[in-house]
This record gives structure tokens, sequence and C-alpha cells, in this order.
């Protein structure tokens, strides 16, 4: 359970990288989220891990 905070701290780092206009960097770190993500729920499967992968990949679509 330890591991969905820090999924969330991804999404927040690229939030407030993009608000900066880092594109570049918070489009690495969505990226990176997804990836971390996508890893840990073959492991640890959770409705949080889904949620927070569907904002992440809305807020990538909106800076591509």
């Amino acid at each position: 359970n330890e591991v969905w905070p820090s999924l969330s701290t991804y999404g927040t780092m690229g939030g407030l990288q993009a608000a900066c206009g880092l594109v570049s960097d918070a489009k690495a770190t969505y990226r990176t989220c997804i990836e971390r993500a996508e890893e840990l729920g073959a492991i640890e499967p959770s409705e949080a891990r889904e949620e927070t992968l569907k904002e992440v990949r809305q807020a990538l679509n909106a800076l591509s």
C-alpha cells in the first residue's frame, strides 16, 4: 500500500513541471509514473492505481 502514494507523487510532480513550463520533464515524469504503475499493478492490483493511471494518462495526452 505504500507504493501507491509514490505514484500519486509522480503525478503531482508532473503537474507542477507542466505548470512551470517544463513540458519535456512533465512528459517524462508522467511516462515514468505509468511505467511504475504497470509494473506494480502486476503485483498489487488496486482501484487507486487505476484512477491514478487514468488521471496521469489524461494529463500526458493534454501535453501532447
